[in-house]
């Protein structure tokens, strides 16, 4: 008895149940969290799976708010611009657009499981916009200016993602998905964080001294179950890998035939710019040959007019010389007519 009274008066924190530490970490904030991975493996452990578990939290809040207030905003531009929702609106399509850049920053390490969301105050500031945009459509007003609401989670995550890239990103190495059947799974068993509350209390004693160990070979922790669950996810794996092929196959083939129907109409709008341009040059030299045609016709006709002009002045003086000589015989003919005597 004596005995049991030391145990249970040295018990420590770790000797808790999982639920219990977890309801106690959820009352620090995710910054503070993120600082007491640093405490022990079993602080690291569940400090990683809060941390994930509230970045993937907070993007299904984001879409289901983000959902709520498009069915409240009209469907016409104009009209959305005016509503009272509009700027809520606007600051939610940032903060998605600054989650779409989280995500690709960590989510692939996260499903790899080589690190875990690290940007605690990041968390901290995203939730925080999040309760201040759900008051602001409780009572239907605008929230204060979006630059201003935004500005710290705007830095914050830049820091974050431009540090990681730069100092945690070339340290880790991409897990071969191959190699998920033959890894150890002794170091942070995901079992152990949830634990059911009706499990005994030998059972639990077991687990826990697991949990507790260093490391746990897998020749003792990887059964069949294990190696048939991680053939699972490979095969999960191929499946999706090959669904993006096949889409991107199917986009490499719909932009293929859209380049060769636009090549074609290239092909057809530039024969019937050149067939436009024999036509107008056709045209433009039966127009200059009609035009030099008539030229010479008018030419050729006014020629004669003036010929002939010449030819009545000349037959006029002619006709005045010889009438003017005729009188000049008579008048003569008449003097010498009247000198003879009779």
């Amino acid at each position: 008895m004596a005995d049991e009274e030391r145990s249970d008066s040295t018990a420590t924190f770790s000797d808790l149940p999982m639920e219990v530490v977890s309801h106690i970490l959820s009352f620090l904030t995710f910054e503070e969290l993120s600082f007491a991975r640093a405490v022990s493996k079993n602080f690291d452990a569940l400090a990683r799976s809060l941390l994930n578990a509230s970045f993937f939290r907070l993007g299904e809040q984001l879409e289901l708010a983000m959902g709520n207030v498009k069915k409240m905003l009209p469907k016409r531009e104009s009209q959305r611009r005016n509503h009272s929702l509009s700027r809520v609106n606007e600051v939610y399509s940032a903060l998605e657009t600054r989650y779409a850049l989280l995500g690709m920053t960590f989510r692939k390490h996260i499903d790899d499981e080589s690190c875990c969301f690290i940007a605690g105050k990041v968390l901290d500031e995203a939730f925080a916009v999040l309760h201040t945009l759900n008051n602001c459509v409780k009572r239907n007003e605008q929230p204060r200016e979006t630059q201003e609401l935004l500005k710290d989670i705007r830095d914050y995550s830049s820091m974050a993602m431009e540090y990681f890239d730069e100092q945690i990103a070339p340290t880790l190495r991409t897990r071969d998905p191959l190699s998920l059947l033959y890894r150890s799974h002794g170091r942070y068993p995901s079992f152990s964080l949830t634990l059911p509350r009706s499990a005994p209390a030998s059972i639990n004693a077991s687990l826990r001294s697991l949990y507790n160990s260093p490391c746990v070979s897998a020749s003792s922790f990887c059964g069949g179950g294990s190696v048939l669950g991680e053939m699972g996810k490979l095969f999960e794996w191929r499946k999706d890998v090959e669904e993006k092929l096949r889409k991107q196959e199917r986009a490499i083939r719909e932009q293929g035939a859209a380049i060769n129907s636009i090549i074609e109409c290239m092909h057809q709008i530039s024969a019937k710019i050149s067939l436009n341009c024999t036509k107008g040059l056709k045209v433009l030299g039966e127009c200059a040959s009609s035009s030099s045609y008539s030229g010479e016709a008018s030419t050729s006709m006014k020629a004669p007019v003036t010929i002939s002009n010449r030819e009545r002045k000349g037959r006029k003086r002619k006709a005045s010389s010889q009438g003017g000589y005729s009188s000049q015989k008579i008048s003569a003919r008449t003097a010498s007519e009247t000198s003879l005597p009779r």
